[in-house]
């Protein structure tokens, strides 16, 4: 059910304040409001356990509707109609004098009533049903400019803040994330960019591969996740040519048995997806292509990669939610084995030996 709420001029029980402020619910918000199918409520009726001010300002940010009555120019009903009116949510108002009312509220549209003319609230509530159809239409719109980045720090929500369909774009939109200032990258893939280097043909990942080694170059810790088994469908796909794998490569630190990188003072290593018999419930071919990164103000974002079918789709994310999920990624790096250049030779070779073994009869032909 739609809710509205009313602020108004209540004073103490069985003063003229309450009694004008009963006859104004009962004789012309109740008849309009509940036939158009809202629950109506005013701070002295409600249950809510908490105290009246904190009632209120739930409210006047929760409530579909305000209806606002502007009689006596009451201050503590323009304080609470002011914040309705900062945020741009709908209200509909009412007074007993117009004449009364200060120049900063006197050009909103505002119905006019009087007790005493029982016929004249007839036209009244006819014209307070018109307003509150009409205010019902209006979107209701923020008055400001509402980023991500605002919409996270007021309501802590975690928002998605775009998506990105196809196979290749979502390195470009990765590569903007990357360049931004953060202090920790998290990379999961079904191969490994950093190792087989950018595909023939793919320029975003290209570029992508390049934001992340300056980024690695810099200083940046790199949390890295890849798939032996990912590399090598990749690498046995006829489609599928990386003609700087030996450079990239190259980057890679050799003096210890584990493959990883140089940073500026530690080697980051890479840890590869168990196999199923190695961590229970795990199913290698499902783990999601994710880029986080902890931003330089503890907050985090990212991309996750899935495919649905035969496309593929990427969602960016940030927020509270997202730097949670950093943390799990984390710590799954930290469960995971590292990846030794025993098993990543062995890979290599052996999807090398059968690509030429398929090769061998094209060419007899």
């Amino acid at each position: 059910m739609k809710t509205c709420f009313v602020i108004c001029p209540l004073g103490e029980p069985k003063s003229q304040t309450r009694a004008r402020a009963d006859a104004v619910l009962s004789r012309i918000v109740q008849p309009v409001l509940t036939v158009l199918g809202y629950e109506v409520k005013r701070a002295d009726l409600t249950t809510d356990q908490s105290t009246i001010p904190e009632s209120i300002s739930k409210h006047i940010f929760e409530d579909d509707l305000i209806i606002a009555d502007l009689s006596a120019c009451n201050p503590n009903v323009f304080y609470e109609l002011g914040k309705r009116h900062a945020w741009g949510g709908r209200c509909i108002h009412l007074t007993d004098d117009i004449s009364k009312l200060p120049f900063d509220v006197r050009h909103h549209r505002v119905i006019g009533y009087d007790l005493g003319d029982a016929e004249g609230l007839d036209n009244v509530r006819t014209e307070l049903r018109r307003n509150v159809t009409a205010v019902e239409q209006i979107p209701i719109q923020c008055p400001f400019p509402l980023t991500p980045e605002k919409l996270i720090e007021l309501s802590g929500a975690t928002v998605l803040i775009g998506t990105v369909d196809g196979r290749r774009d979502h390195y470009y939109l990765a590569e903007r994330i990357a360049k931004t200032e953060c202090k920790t990258l998290f990379l999961m893939q079904r191969s490994s960019s950093l190792i087989l280097g950018p595909e023939q043909g793919w320029g975003a990942e290209e570029s992508f591969y390049r934001a992340m080694i300056k980024k690695i170059e810099e200083g940046t810790q790199l949390y890295h996740i890849v798939s032996l088994e990912g590399i090598s469908r990749h690498l046995a796909r006829p489609e599928s040519i990386f003609p700087d794998m030996s450079t990239a490569l190259s980057h890679l630190s050799r003096t210890d048995k584990a493959v990883g990188i140089k940073g500026v003072s530690d080697t980051w290593y890479f840890k590869r997806i168990p196999q199923e018999e190695e961590e229970k419930d795990l199913k290698p071919d499902r783990q999601a292509r994710t880029f986080l990164v902890e931003l330089a103000n503890g907050e985090a974002e990212g991309v996750i990669v899935i495919d649905l079918g035969g496309k593929q789709s990427c969602f960016h994310l940030r927020g509270p939610l997202i730097r949670t999920f950093f943390q799990t990624c984390i710590d799954f790096y930290h469960r995971c084995p590292l990846l030794t250049w025993a098993d990543l030779e062995a890979t290599l070779s052996l999807t090398s030996r059968s690509t030429r073994t398929r090769a061998k009869p094209a060419r007899a032909r």
